[in-house]
């Protein structure tokens, strides 16, 4: 886990919808939301854009995301949907039509076991789930 991430989710977001959002210039992050150490669940998180990272949620730490909807969102960077800096539980979420990855862990060199299991990624074709996905494997 990434220095200074504490093992509790220290926040609650149920029941929401993160839509429509956007992170502005070179530097601009997380067009839907940054989290750190968060519980999210039967959310939405939807259209959003970055002009420069991560066009839907860069997660930090710990937490949980489940039962929530992502798709949709943009980044000028290759991942528009999910990235992860930490190690949260992703379990029962859907993740598609992202531009660019829908999910990126390439900051896992030291926690190279993310538990993502039970996702829709729109299609059951591994190859295509595969293409969807940058991790540390990939350099």
């Amino acid at each position: 886990m990434p220095s200074g991430c504490g093992a509790a989710a220290t926040g609650v977001i149920d029941n929401n919808e993160i839509v429509a959002n956007r992170a502005l210039g070179l530097f601009g992050k997380a067009g839907g939301a940054y989290l750190n150490n968060t519980l999210l669940q039967n959310s939405l998180v939807m259209s959003n854009t970055s002009e420069g990272d991560y066009g839907a949620i860069w997660w930090r730490c710990g937490g949980a995301l489940t039962h929530t909807r992502i798709a949709a969102n943009t980044a000028v960077s290759p991942t528009g949907g999910l990235f992860i800096d930490g190690r949260p539980v992703v379990n029962h979420y859907s993740l598609l039509d992202n531009s660019g990855y829908d999910l990126d862990t390439t900051s896992q060199s030291g926690n190279l076991r993310l538990n993502a299991r039970y996702n829709w990624w729109g299609t059951t074709d591994s190859a295509s789930i595969e293409d969807a996905i940058v991790d540390w494997f990939d350099g």
